[in-house]
């Protein structure tokens, strides 16, 4: 009887050495790029090298140099983990002392993360250093002037570049273009200011006074400048002046805006790629004000931009990190080319950019394609499924697979219900697909206990930056038109019993 349950079985479901080998066959490939996946990656902590997720006890990470010499793309919904990654990454490098950061943050969670809880941490740890080269950038705090004069010459840039990008930085903020005629009269008027070093606000004075405009143009050394300025600019249309003038307006109403446009000079982006930690928080606008903060980005993206492909790299040059965090936010209508540039050249200017945002949907084809090709690490969290399905066509599946259709439906599925913390790293260099790692837990609770050791003075210093003249950095005029930071997010403060998994700050 024994005999005959048997052989009916084998006739069944076949012979177990047989159904033995067929698995081994199937699953053979997938476990073979997972060793070569953790010989390639498996890390120890350590100050050289960045940790970035865990698969089951195992580190996975990179050596810092070899993170830097590559651009880095992080995307998830919001409550998905990236924003701890992000910070994560950011406290190693903070840890190792030596390498250059800038950090544009346009939501303001991360940059409020840093300055509050991370910088201060480090400093109690014995880090003092760092608030030798620290730059904060806070257009919309009203309590410190930042150093954001814009038409402050920028060095290996003419002044016709700075106007044109001024100008389409008011553009994007007023959300329409200037027109013909008064994109004429701005970026020569623009020019000027740059030229002679004169505030931005000082256009509006131009555009009402005539005279004083030709007055000031005898000073430039353009001829074709004081041409107009004498013959040009008194026949031009009042209505259209004008109209210019109340767009200035329309943004420069803001204290804030207008003090930093007029402090003494503007910070230096070159500098801040050689040494230093310098953080730019254009989140939290004043309501009613939210156009300002795409002005900021535009601006500033450009100066940064600027500074990365006009860097003098030399021996000793050190490699430097750029952070764009939520940069769809800043995203203009030329920004792909400007971009597309930066991903190309950087790399040879030892710049890594790491950009973070929610959704590849929020960029557009033409930026997604750009990121996906010139970005070596790509880190993917939890995401809707209409992303789902543009990273799952993206990443590469085994050349084994009969169906290659379902094998993308079933990994776009997996995606929408990926838990917190878990993502897919894809290392496109590498000889295995994108594998799905967990990201180490950042402990918040030990940070802020950490921070909250540092005297109130010297919160003060990291809050207002150390790299400034102390004249500048007087009070605005209107305090009550500043907005705190209240960031809301619950995934930003994990439960207070969780364990960290990050090395400690000692």
């Amino acid at each position: 009887m024994r005999e005959l349950i048997l052989r009916a079985r084998r006739l069944l479901v076949g012979d177990e050495a047989h159904l033995a080998r067929q698995w081994q066959r199937k699953t053979a490939p997938e476990l073979g790029e997972h060793r070569r996946f953790l010989r390639r990656m498996r890390s120890q902590p350590g100050k050289d090298r960045i940790l970035l997720a865990q698969v089951g006890a195992a580190w996975i990470g990179l050596p810092q140099q070899e993170l830097l010499s590559m651009h880095g793309w992080t995307t998830g919904s919001t409550g998905s983990g990236k924003t701890f990654l992000v910070l994560g990454i950011l406290l190693q490098i903070l840890e190792g002392r030596s390498t250059p950061l800038v950090v544009l943050d346009m939501k303001g969670e991360l940059a409020a993360l840093l300055l509050e809880t991370i910088l201060p941490a480090l400093i109690a740890d014995g880090q003092e250093e760092l608030l030798q080269n620290l730059r904060i950038i806070r257009p919309f705090d009203a309590d410190f002037v930042p150093w954001l004069r814009l038409t402050a010459p920028e060095p290996g840039v003419s002044p016709q570049i700075q106007a044109y990008n001024l100008a389409a930085a008011l553009e994007e903020s007023l959300g329409a273009d200037l027109g013909a005629r008064m994109h004429h009269v701005f970026v020569r008027l623009a020019g000027l200011a740059v030229e002679l070093n004169q505030p931005l606000p000082v256009i509006a004075d131009w555009l009402s006074a005539p005279a004083r405009f030709a007055g000031d143009a005898r000073r430039s050394n353009d001829e074709r400048l004081r041409r107009y300025a004498r013959e040009d600019f008194p026949r031009e249309n009042r209505a259209s002046l004008e109209a210019l003038r109340a767009r200035l307006d329309s943004f420069l109403f803001l204290p804030q805006v207008r003090s930093a446009l007029s402090a003494g000079e503007c910070m230096s982006f070159g500098s801040a790629l050689d040494h230093g930690v310098t953080i730019i928080d254009l989140g939290n606008p004043p309501a009613g004000a939210e156009r300002v903060a795409k002005f900021w980005a535009g601006v500033l993206i450009g100066r940064l931009s600027r500074a990365i492909l006009s860097r003098e790299v030399k021996d000793n040059s050190p490699h430097c990190l750029v952070v764009l965090e939520e940069f769809q936010e800043a995203l203009q209508r030329f920004q792909a080319e400007q971009f597309a540039r930066l991903l190309a050249l950087a790399r040879h200017k030892r710049v890594a950019l790491l950009f973070v945002n929610q959704q590849p949907g929020q960029l557009g084809t033409e930026l997604t394609k750009l990121l996906r090709t010139n970005t070596g690490l790509e880190c993917a969290f939890r995401c809707n499924y209409e992303d789902a399905q543009s990273l799952s066509h993206a990443f590469p599946i085994a050349a084994e697979t009969t169906r290659p259709a379902e094998a993308r439906l079933a990994l776009a599925r997996q995606m929408t219900r990926l838990p917190r913390r878990s993502y897919y790293l894809w290392l496109k260099e590498a000889s295995f697909r994108a594998q799905l790692v967990r990201s180490p837990r950042l402990d918040l609770g030990e940070l802020q206990e950490e921070a909250r050791g540092v005297l109130e003075e010297t919160k003060g210093r990291i809050r207002q930056g150390t790299v400034a003249d102390k004249a500048a950095l007087e009070a605005a005029s209107e305090p009550a038109m500043r907005t705190e930071n209240q960031p809301d997010s619950g995934f930003l403060v994990p439960e207070a019993s969780a364990p960290s998994d990050f090395p400690s700050l000692g």
